[in-house]
């Protein structure tokens, strides 16, 4: 085996090799974020499949980003500890095995048994694919190699709800499932090629266990907590007594990590300004994104006479900017650091909520599907640029870890935007127009408050 030094010395073997990283990373990511969004379509035809309840047959959706954020920062310390190669060729298997048995479940309970198989496999492909660039592609290389992986972290939501449909159209929802196969052996191949001219350093370092439960049942309850809150409404005891009980749980592995020799995260990191910074600022994109994505349809459906088909094309309005975005910003940022990048993805994202937040009910469809565009371009613009400033703020032998860490809050971030969008909708009783512009107005002066503040968090870092 060669290591990296012979790599980037032979420039066609390290051509090759880059581009067989690239591909390892995106399609996991692609996975990941497609499995996320295409079962959604399915609910209806699996409730019936099964004889289910609209709850049950919901828990398709939640028990896999549970398991997927339960699992990603163990996923993430193990790659740094055996190898973040290794970790993505387990994520690749877990995730081939379980699409397939998903696609064969004869129950509902084993549907959602193998769902939350995929979600840990998924945990696995999400939490090395940053790391897999940030430590492998070359410098030169790098900025454009992190704008592919925000396209394929694009494509997800774009294709996903498309080719949801399209199976479904077919007469089969098992085809959700197994779509995945083909492009899990295009992964597998891929990391196979990939570790036969690459050898990782590794780091070897114990396991903290107690730690890992601590954060497993925090992750879990928080989830859970706004799941629950979502079918019995957030104003409910126990929806915040699971909540509380979550950030109990997350205070004690805060002071648990800031005492043991081999911490998951090293909790000093989040006093330093180069890191926490990017770290809030990817918390308020996740919030953003949850909110962008929610509740577009409910206005679209209250306010135009669109069919489904069609509000389906304006809502791929966001998504698509992103990809399209993603690109540019890979090009760029090697030229004006991510710091700037990120601070004009912040802005457009911003300017884009305050025009959601003028809009009124008899406005032209056309009006949303620009605004939803800047949005997704603003996104694009700040994603590649976002991973890039988090994972170059710690060294190379941790950034499997730290890779886990922001796509764990993503996800999690995403979660608490559907609940702050949920809250708001819940809080207009009567849902008349009135009420209904009011709560969309809440959702977006709530986003855009966040994303404002988190670039002045950045003008302020930059002034010090």
């Amino acid at each position: 085996m060669m290591n990296n030094t012979n790599i980037v010395a032979n420039r066609a073997l390290s051509h090759f090799s880059e581009k067989m990283v690239i591909l390892t990373a995106g399609i996991g990511m692609f996975l990941s974020t497609l499995d996320t969004g295409i079962i959604n379509i399915a609910l209806p035809f699996l409730e019936k499949e099964f004889h289910s309840t609209v709850t049950i047959t919901a828990w398709s959706v939640t028990i896999y980003v549970m398991a997927l954020s339960a699992t990603i920062l163990l996923f993430g310390k193990l790659s740094d500890r055996i190898g973040r190669i290794r970790i993505c060729l387990w994520g690749f298997v877990i995730f081939l095995f379980s699409s397939i048995l998903c696609g064969l479940s004869q129950e509902m309970w084993q549907l959602l048994v193998f769902r939350a198989i995929q979600g840990i496999g998924a945990a696995a492909l999400q939490a090395t694919s940053a790391a897999l660039i940030t430590t492998l592609i070359t410098p030169e290389n790098r900025s454009h190699a992190l704008g592919t992986l925000g396209v394929m972290i694009g494509l997800g939501p774009i294709l996903g709800p498309t080719a949801g449909g399209f199976f479904i159209s077919l007469g089969s929802w098992r085809w959700i499932f197994w779509i995945n196969i083909p492009l899990c052996l295009i992964g597998l191949w891929a990391c196979y090629k990939v570790s036969r001219v690459i050898k990782e350093e590794i780091h070897p370092s114990t396991i903290d266990v107690l730690g890992n439960i601590y954060f497993t049942l925090s992750a879990l309850l928080f989830l859970f907590g706004f799941s629950h809150g979502s079918s019995v409404g957030m104003k409910s005891i126990s929806t915040w007594g699971y909540i509380m009980i979550s950030i109990i749980l997350l205070v004690t592995f805060i002071i648990h990590e800031s005492k043991v020799k081999h911490p998951i995260i090293d909790v000093h990191l989040f006093q330093h300004s180069n890191f926490i910074v990017p770290i809030f600022a990817t918390v308020g994109f996740g919030v953003a994104s949850a909110i962008i994505f929610i509740i577009p349809p409910y206005f679209l459906q209250a306010f135009t006479q669109l069919t489904p088909w069609q509000t389906g094309f304006v809502l791929l309005s966001a998504p698509l900017g992103l990809v399209i975005f993603s690109r540019i910003a890979g090009k760029y940022m090697e030229r004006f650091g991510p710091k700037l990048i990120m601070k004009i993805g912040l802005c457009v994202m911003f300017i884009a909520f305050v025009g959601l937040s003028f809009i009124q009910a008899h406005w032209s469809p056309y009006i949303m599907v620009s605004l939803l565009l800047l949005y997704g371009g603003g996104g694009g613009i700040f994603q590649p640029a976002n991973i890039a400033s988090i994972m170059t703020s710690v060294s190379k032998e941790k950034q499997g870890t730290i890779g886990a860490v922001q796509r764990m809050l993503q996800n999690v971030a995403i979660a608490f935007g559907a609940a702050v969008a949920a809250t708001f909708m819940d809080s207009q009783g009567n849902m008349e127009t009135d009420g209904l512009i009011q709560a969309f107005r809440y959702s977006w002066y709530f986003a855009g408050g966040l994303l404002l503040f988190n670039l002045l968090c950045f003008l302020g870092y930059r002034k010090s």
